[in-house]
């Protein structure tokens, strides 16, 4: 199956195709919303998605790294 032959690839095209949507949708919303609400809205939905990635990772086993590093949540290490 195509699928299972080239997932980097497809990945990368579905990644463009939501970035595309995003675009769209950002520049019918922002002649509506001001700048700012539009920032703490998208600011809102970010924060929303990485602890919903947090939370479906918790079970996930990531190798040891030295106290600090944090490779499995770069959410997380940036916050340090």
């Amino acid at each position: 199956m195509i699928f299972t032959q080239f997932p980097g690839e497809i990945s990368a095209l579905v990644a463009a195709l939501f970035w595309a949507i995003a675009s769209v949708i950002y520049a019918n919303v922002g002649t509506q919303i001001p700048p700012l609400g539009l920032n703490l809205i998208k600011g809102g939905i970010a924060i929303g998605l990485l602890l919903l990635t947090i939370t479906l990772q918790s079970g996930v086993n990531c190798p040891n790294f030295p106290p600090g590093y944090s490779a499995c949540f770069p959410s997380v290490a940036s916050s340090v």
